[in-house]
């Protein structure tokens, strides 16, 4: 067994781009987390809770996505950019009927005052 540590960006990139080295195999059902779950996992990521892990296969130099796929779409929606064609989503599900996440990493104003936590909203239809 071999363990490798990817970044929360890395993750994005397995979902966002269509020829990444991670595929997702075709028993994996599409998306299907509600927006509570979505706001969830972000909010257990910024107070730097564990998020599981996940099961990838290596198969012909690439990875297929087995167990984490959930969280994996999740991840790519903070870094998906609604107004961005190029995106890769279409394998997980419709793009267009995907929630968009909202990520406010910046929790400070203008002044340097601190204004609030990071915090991800997730709106559904928008």
């Amino acid at each position: 067994m071999f363990v490798e540590k990817y970044t929360i960006e890395d993750i994005s990139k397995w979902m966002l781009n269509g020829a990444g080295k991670v595929k997702l195999p075709a028993i994996q059902r599409g998306f299907v987390w509600r927006v509570d779950q979505i706001e969830n996992l972000w909010d257990s990521i910024f107070r730097g809770y564990p998020i599981g892990s996940f099961l990838l296969s290596e198969t012909d130099g690439a990875y297929e996505l087995f167990d984490g796929q959930q969280r994996a779409t999740s991840i790519a929606l903070g870094f998906y950019d609604p107004w961005e064609e190029h995106q890769g989503l279409e394998r997980v599900g419709n793009a267009k009927s995907l929630p968009t996440v909202w990520v406010d990493l910046e929790p400070f104003d203008k002044k340097g005052r601190f204004s609030g936590p990071m915090a991800a909203s997730v709106c559904s239809g928008c």
